[in-house]
């Protein structure tokens, strides 16, 4: 069985999004590189809500290149406020799925909900079903969460952005 590597990020673009971007662990260093290689002098990250239109069409093509990597996307209940709690919900949701299962090593951005993720995923790894390790890090310092980025945010700006990935994303809406 194969070993994956999951890197976690969120977009607020309407409904809350979270996004979990799976890559097996020896094909890591190929999305690392690739995402690398589209970083302009002076970036310290890709973020696509500053790119512009042609920009994010290359970091989208560069990605689909890519065959080594597959998504899942979580989205919050249309009906439902966003509340500190939303993302707890979606990281328990998240948890029920295969696509999460199968992940070892999980990369999640750090963030101010840190503390919150941080007791979610130890109960998550005490409880659940399979073991996995976590850590928290700065976009800056990990390409796989551009990549991440890169992925939630085309899905939740919907049409042709969303059309381009659809194929390698399987989506789950909250109750």
């Amino acid at each position: 069985m194969d070993n994956f590597y999951a890197f976690i990020d969120e977009s607020r673009e309407g409904r809350y999004t979270l996004c979990l971007l799976r890559v097996q662990d020896h094909k890591l260093s190929d999305l690392r590189k690739a995402m690398e290689s589209l970083r302009k002098n002076g970036q310290s990250r890709i973020h696509m809500k500053q790119e512009s239109d042609s920009r994010r069409r290359e970091v989208l093509a560069k990605l689909n290149s890519l065959a080594n990597w597959d998504a899942l996307i979580l989205e919050s209940n249309t009906k439902s406020r966003i509340t500190a709690a939303t993302r707890q919900d979606l990281f328990l949701l998240m948890a029920q799925h295969p696509l999460w299962q199968r992940g070892n090593e999980l990369v999640v951005e750090d963030s101010t909900d840190r503390s919150r993720d941080k007791r979610t995923l130890a109960w998550l790894a005490k409880n659940g079903n399979h073991t996995f390790r976590y850590s928290f890090k700065k976009p800056s310092d990990d390409p796989g969460l551009w990549a991440a980025d890169a992925i939630v945010w085309d899905f939740a700006k919907g049409g042709n952005w969303r059309k381009a990935v659809i194929g390698k994303v399987t989506k789950v809406s909250a109750p």
